[in-house]
């Protein structure tokens, strides 16, 4: 019985150290398999971080923050020649000695009185221009061919050439447009260029749209400046409107689409000016395009020797832009002077 009994003991231990055993192998396959989960979470966590680090680099392609700082320069430089080229047109402060006028000048009260009423200059009027009052609209191709041709973020860093400059200019009413297959307002008349609306317009620009048509866009642009002239609290029948169309000088529609629209904006001394962006040294340059002309026979001419707008100036470095650009409002202004 004892032997039995031992014999019992023995087998028992036997089976408790297989089981130990087994619990053992048990135990290694969990951890291997935790591991292995680990690496695949790890693996997960570093695709995820590529991914959020590839968009970020893709936002921070079109962000205003990087835009703003690449053009606060070329912003600066352009202010100060529009300073002498969009002069004052409304008088908005009180001036002079006079005799008649809209206000008292009340430091000359006192003397007027101890003269005997003799000194009687005490009038203040509005004599002299010192405000600046223009309606101005930027329109942006959105078209997908700007994407295409890597003109896109140039167009946004013209853009904010341009807004910045009139910023701080103070040149009167700003608005902003997008087209290509069609035109939207994305900036009204009378809404604040800061930081945050400019991300916001930057943001609604995707350059996918299918098509260019350039008369969509010249109607949209003309009648929000008219609507501007109709609600402005100054009245001033003088007062200019300049158009400037950031593209790359693609468009949808024929000749006889485009004369008569833009020999409408010329009669109305709406300056449109066109900032087309190109290369020169690419084989689809503006400056190698052709139009066949069949107006007495057949002709092919530069593309450029069409192109209705005669106000227009030729991108290839964004550095160059104020000096263009100021080149082109001063032509502008001198054929409306003559």
């Amino acid at each position: 019985e004892n032997d039995k009994i031992n014999q019992k003991d023995i087998s028992n231990q036997r089976f408790g150290k297989l089981g130990r055993a087994d619990e053992i192998k048990q135990m290694e396959i969990d951890e291997i398999e935790n591991q292995q989960e680990l690496e695949d979470e790890t693996d997960e966590n570093i695709n995820n971080l590529k991914e959020e680090s590839q968009l970020t680099v893709s936002r921070n392609e079109t962000s205003w923050g990087e835009i703003k700082a690449d053009t606060v320069e070329l912003a600066s430089s352009l202010c100060e020649q529009l300073r002498l080229i969009l002069e004052p047109m409304v008088c908005a402060k009180m001036q002079g000695d006079y005799k008649t006028g809209k206000r008292i000048n009340m430091k000359k009260v006192i003397p007027f009185i101890a003269s005997g009423f003799k000194r009687d200059k005490i009038w203040l009027r509005r004599t002299k221009p010192n405000k600046r009052d223009y309606n101005i609209v930027v329109a942006i191709d959105d078209s997908a061919s700007m994407k295409q041709n890597k003109s896109h973020i140039s167009a946004l860093k013209a853009m904010s050439v341009i807004c910045q400059a009139m910023e701080r200019l103070e040149v009167g009413s700003v608005s902003l447009i997008s087209f290509g297959k069609q035109a939207n307002v994305v900036l009204p008349f009378g809404s604040p260029f800061t930081d945050q609306s400019a991300q916001n317009v930057i943001d609604q620009f995707k350059f996918e749209s299918q098509g260019t048509r350039l008369t969509d866009a010249v109607k949209t642009a003309s009648d929000l400046l008219d609507k501007q002239k109709l609600n402005s609290s100054s009245h001033n029948t003088d007062q200019y409107q300049l158009i400037f169309m950031i593209c790359d000088g693609g468009h949808s529609e024929t000749a006889k689409e485009l004369i008569p629209v833009a020999h409408k904006a010329l009669a109305e001394q709406k300056l449109f000016c066109f900032i087309i962006l190109d290369e020169p040294n690419h084989r689809d340059s503006i400056l190698n395009r052709q139009f066949v002309d069949y107006s007495n026979g057949l002709k092919i001419v530069p593309y450029l020797d069409w192109f209705p707008f005669p106000f227009y100036v030729i991108i290839d470095d964004i550095q160059i832009l104020p000096d263009c650009l100021a080149d082109a409002l001063r032509q502008w202004f001198d054929y409306v002077q003559e």
